[in-house]
């Protein structure tokens, strides 16, 4: 395993220098050898302690080999397949958008300490200005992170509804309840009431509904208001100015 031109230190060096020998130049300049090397240190310890604890007569067939095959299967490991580069990156910027004009945006978040535990939810209304309409936060008491979600939802849906809003356009960044409520995948009894209360308030006529999931750094005013949500003692409480 050792290149001949090595052996005089290799053979020689105290443990220290010699570890920094077989990890420092000149040594990785060598095509692969320090997962040769880690290979090695690795069976020599393992066979010297079977050979001390479980089999004093272990005797290993071809032992260099045995190494140089493990070492072998690290480097391949080491490089990544075609499929796996590492595509290029795209930076976005991630703010608060207004809703297209005589539309209005519901940004609505719910969570649960413990899941489950303590939750909560909250919502604000802003018109195509970014002017603030109007903000919840809830207090749930003891239910999932998921639960609150949908119940967040809902609650910022009837406060909506009853403004006599028309076009709402829904943004939260819980993927899996969007994917529950749009029927991108099939909910659990568990929700079953929940997600009929929905589909009854989407489905009343006089208004249109969109539902969008977005980043969460896109939800932070909603994401405050969880948080009083959650701390409060009252059921609800409606915010008419930030």
């Amino acid at each position: 395993l050792v290149p001949r031109h090595l052996h005089a230190n290799f053979f020689s060096l105290p443990l220290n220098p010699w570890l920094s020998f077989n990890l420092k130049p000149p040594c990785v300049i060598l095509e692969n050898w320090t997962s040769y090397f880690a290979s090695a240190m690795w069976f020599l310890w393992k066979w010297r302690n079977k050979r001390a604890f479980d089999d004093p007569n272990l005797t290993v067939f071809r032992p260099s080999e045995v190494i140089k095959k493990y070492g072998k299967e690290i480097i391949k490991a080491m490089v990544p397949a075609p499929n796996m580069m590492a595509k290029p990156r795209n930076e976005i910027l991630i703010r608060w958008e207004p809703p297209l004009e005589n539309w209005t945006k519901l940004n609505v978040d719910g969570a649960s300490k413990g899941n489950p535990g303590l939750a909560g939810g909250g919502g604000v209304l802003r018109n195509h200005r970014g002017d603030w309409i109007k903000g919840f936060a809830a207090n749930f008491g003891m239910c999932s992170s998921v639960k609150a979600e949908m119940l967040a939802l809902l609650q910022g849906l009837r406060l909506a509804r009853n403004l006599g809003i028309a076009r709402l356009e829904v943004h939260m960044d819980s993927k899996v309840v969007v994917d529950i409520m749009t029927g991108a995948t099939n909910s659990n009894q568990l929700y079953y009431f929940t997600t009929k209360k929905w589909k009854e308030l989407i489905y009343e006529s006089g208004w249109i509904i969109k539902l969008n999931h977005c980043y969460r750094e896109y939800n932070r005013v909603a994401d405050w208001l969880v948080n009083l949500g959650v701390s409060q003692s009252t059921p609800i409480n409606i915010f008419e100015t930030p």
